[in-house]
């Protein structure tokens, strides 16, 4: 479980403040179920096995209630998950920060990193494959960063996040470009309008 504090995530701590109010219902689960530094759990036993470790006292599977007892014997062997097919998660980490790094060697901001990455419309609209499609790009984005600020904090904290991540794991200086909101030459890009 994890707990957000209004200091730690400010737009996430809002969401779950309002479901608490609308709802009475203090939390928000998480649809997949994996502990740090695991797969996600994809059979039951592994499921049972993780909350037995995690001390839940009841696990639904399939439908079933299942009562569970992490303070027996043989809950207290289970110290780690199960072994699993963990080679297809096998470097997945490396390969994406070695997408992040090629995008950003186009002159991609993380910013526009960001945004491009978390926006399925935009990955359809938008091509990397062209300075046409990266100037479209910086534009979508400068225009989201400059009109609405509740995303551009948004774009702008994960943009921060994935620099600090990618640059803790491959051992390189943090990423800092940060894309000018005011980029005249980026004006009147065909389909765009500020």
């Amino acid at each position: 479980m994890q707990s957000v504090a209004a200091g730690d995530d400010e737009w996430l701590h809002a969401v779950l403040t309002a479901f608490f109010r609308r709802t009475g219902v203090p939390m928000l689960c998480n649809t997949s179920l994996n502990d740090k530094g695991e797969p996600i759990v994809d059979r039951a036993a592994e499921a049972i096995n993780f909350c037995v470790r995690k001390g839940i006292r009841v696990a639904y599977v399939d439908g079933m209630r299942i009562g569970l007892d992490p303070e027996s014997a043989a809950a207290r062997q289970l110290a780690e998950p199960d072994r699993r097919a963990s080679a297809f998660f096998a470097g997945q980490a490396a390969a994406r920060a070695d997408l992040w790094l090629e995008w950003a060697e186009m002159g991609l901001s993380m910013e526009m990193l960001v945004v491009f990455s978390n926006s399925p419309d935009v990955r359809r609209a938008v091509s990397l494959d062209s300075a046409v499609g990266r100037r479209k790009l910086a534009q979508l984005t400068r225009l989201l960063l400059a009109t609405n600020a509740d995303e551009a904090g948004r774009v702008r904290r994960m943009a921060t996040e994935l620099s600090d991540r990618i640059a803790r794991n491959h051992d390189l200086p943090p990423y800092s470009y940060s894309l000018p909101i005011d980029a005249p030459e980026l004006d009147g890009i065909h389909g765009l309008r500020a």
